[in-house]
């Protein structure tokens, strides 16, 4: 209503104005629209860090300057389709320089958000760092103790005489008919395997685990031990291991195999656990 003889609450009481009104808040939103699509599309391909003077020429020519246009232009529609003409009326007076006005605090507005949410992540992103930090001394701090945790040896008791074996001397331990056997890394018979009273479960959880793995429910291996893996049945996986158990005497070759296979369940979290 700037520049014109009908003050704005007289012309709340016209019922012809509320349909002028509502043209008017579409090309309004259209314009703060265009203002928010042109700076967003300006972030994205050249930040206000990187070169602010090239930055603020592209600013006024898109974000101001065109969308001024656009202004014009869509008010020019306006009054074609009512048949009035734009260059007789007070809009190039009053309201269009009063639109450019408007125009540039959204500009204003939109470059403000923009340096508010810039400072705003670095804070955010330096007490990340600092909280990366701090969870990495916990971690470390963890797996010290968990380290210490672990066993470095393992009482075998025997019927006769009980022998302490050094963890890092085992090669594997598995079940077989209902009993625990473990094997050192010197050992290359079966036989020459001893017979312990833990269960496999047991021996986990003694175990560290960064160098040993359950491959299948009857059989954890020492990472030392494995020299190669090729696929197996059932997309399972079959170890290659040094002393080579498939050439032992005294079980069936099928169990021998069955003892050093990866079950297909647990095929991805060996190959995790290998690739270190």
């Amino acid at each position: 209503m700037v520049g014109e003889k009908v003050d704005t609450l007289e012309a709340l009481t016209i019922p012809s104005y509320y349909p002028t009104l509502l043209i008017n808040y579409i090309i309004a939103l259209l314009i703060a629209f265009a203002v928010k699509k042109v700076t967003v599309s300006l972030d994205k391909t050249l930040r206000w860090e990187n070169d602010l003077l090239r930055r603020l020429i592209l600013q006024f020519v898109f974000g101001v300057f065109a969308v001024s246009v656009l202004s014009f232009a869509l008010v020019f529609i306006y009054f074609i389709s009512f048949g009035q003409d734009i260059l007789a009326s007070t809009y190039p007076a009053y309201e269009f320089p009063f639109s450019v006005v408007l125009i540039l605090c959204l500009n204003f507005f939109y470059v403000t958000f923009y340096f508010y949410q810039l400072r705003r992540e670095s804070h955010l992103s330096g007490q990340l760092e600092d909280k990366d930090f701090s969870m990495q001394v916990v971690h470390n701090i963890v797996d010290e103790l968990h380290q210490r945790d672990k066993k470095e040896i393992l009482i075998i008791d025997m019927a006769t005489r009980s022998i302490p074996v050094r963890i890092s001397e085992l090669a594997f331990t598995f079940v077989d008919s209902g009993a625990t056997f473990v094997m050192l890394k010197s050992m290359q018979r079966l036989q020459d395997a001893y017979v312990v009273n833990s269960t496999l479960k047991d021996l986990e959880q003694s175990l560290d685990g960064d160098r040993f793995f359950r491959i299948n429910r009857k059989c954890i291996v020492n990472f030392d031990v494995i020299r190669a893996y090729k696929s197996g049945q059932d997309r399972s996986l079959v170890l290659i291991l040094e002393p080579d158990i498939t050439k032992w005497i005294g079980m069936e070759q099928q169990d021998l195999i069955r003892i050093c296979t990866v079950s297909a369940d647990r095929v991805s979290a060996f190959k995790r656990w290998i690739d270190r």
